[in-house]
């Protein structure tokens, strides 16, 4: 999905995507259009210009950063800007211009596989988290060490 209400910037988007195994398959020019349709929608990845007609980025960063990727872009950023949307969630940030518009299709690449590491890590931890509530209430006694013999993990039966 892209999110700007420059016509010209839409158009080399698309046109960046013409040769590419991607698709924009939703544009929209506003603030408001965009959270309307985000949740109908449930795009892959949101690519948005910071500054919109009816407000900023800032929006859809809080509201869908932590389910779908968001990579900010700008006619007019800077350092602060760009580490302020970073940390609030954004994926990535750029400044637009010809060679950022031409080069549109390896950012998405690059922003969807650290995405997909970032859900594997999520899954991962979470089974970790689960296991050792597990292993909590286990009636027996867990430990786990690793293969140099460190003390990795021991459920609440043994540490009694």
């Amino acid at each position: 999905m892209v999110v700007d209400d420059e016509e010209d910037h839409l158009v080399l988007i698309q046109r960046s995507f013409k040769n590419s195994d991607h698709a924009v398959i939703e544009c929209q020019s506003s603030l408001k259009k965009a959270l309307d349709v985000i949740p109908v929608f449930n795009p892959d990845i949101i690519l948005s210009d910071f500054k919109l007609p009816d407000g900023d980025a800032r929006e859809i960063i809080s509201r869908y950063a932590l389910s779908v990727p968001i990579i900010i872009m700008t006619s007019y950023g800077n350092e602060s800007q760009a580490v302020e949307l970073i940390k609030a969630g954004a994926m990535d940030y750029f400044i637009k211009s010809p060679d950022t518009f031409s080069n549109i299709n390896w950012t998405i690449e690059r922003v969807w596989r650290e995405w997909s590491n970032m859900l594997v890590h999520r899954k991962t931890e979470e089974d970790k988290r689960m296991l050792a509530e597990l292993l909590d209430m286990a009636p027996a006694s867990f430990v786990v060490h690793d293969e140099q013999g460190n003390f990795l993990y021991a459920n609440q039966n043994h540490l009694k």
